[in-house]
C-alpha cells in the first residue's frame, strides 16, 4: 500500500489534533488531581499498594500521580515526533507503513492507560467509609 503526501498529510494532522485533545484533557485532570483535597484523597495518600519500587513504599496517590506524569510525557512526545514526521517524510522515501502503525499502537495505548487512569481516579474520590480503597 503505498501512500501519497496529501494522505500522509491528512494522518498526521488527525493525529496532531486527537494528541493534542487528549494532552489538553490530561493535563487538566491532573491540575485537578494535584489540587483536590478531602477525605477520600487523604486515605489514598496513606494507603500503600503493594510492591516496593526501590525498596520505598509507594502510595497510591503517588501512583495515580505518576501515571498522570507518564501519560503526558507520552502524548507529548507523541505529539512532537508527529509534528516532525512530515518534515522527514518528504527528505526520504520508503515504506511510511510501520511509523503509522507505531504511532497509532502508541496512541491506542496511551488512550487505553488514560481510561485505566481515570477509573482509579474516580474510584478514589468516590471511595467513603462502607467501601475501602483497592
Amino acid at each position: 500500500m503505498e501512500l501519497s503526501i496529501g494522505d500522509i498529510q491528512i494522518l498526521t494532522a488527525n493525529t496532531i489534533t486527537l494528541l493534542g485533545i487528549l494532552l489538553g484533557f490530561v493535563s487538566a485532570v491532573f491540575t485537578v488531581v494535584i489540587t483536590i483535597s478531602g477525605e477520600s484523597v487523604d486515605k489514598a495518600k496513606a494507603k500503600v499498594i503493594k510492591g516496593l519500587y526501590n525498596k520505598t513504599k509507594t502510595y497510591l496517590y503517588d501512583e495515580l500521580v505518576s501515571s498522570f506524569l507518564f501519560l503526558i510525557s507520552l502524548l507529548g512526545f507523541l505529539l512532537i515526533v508527529n509534528f516532525i514526521f512530515p518534515i522527514i517524510i518528504t527528505s526520504f522515501s520508503g515504506n511510511y507503513i510501520w511509523f503509522f502503525s507505531l504511532s497509532a499502537s502508541l496512541v491506542i495505548f496511551a488512550i487505553l492507560t488514560l481510561i485505566n487512569t481515570i477509573y482509579d481516579f474516580y474510584f478514589i474520590i468516590s471511595s467513603n467509609k462502607d467501601r475501602p480503597l483497592r
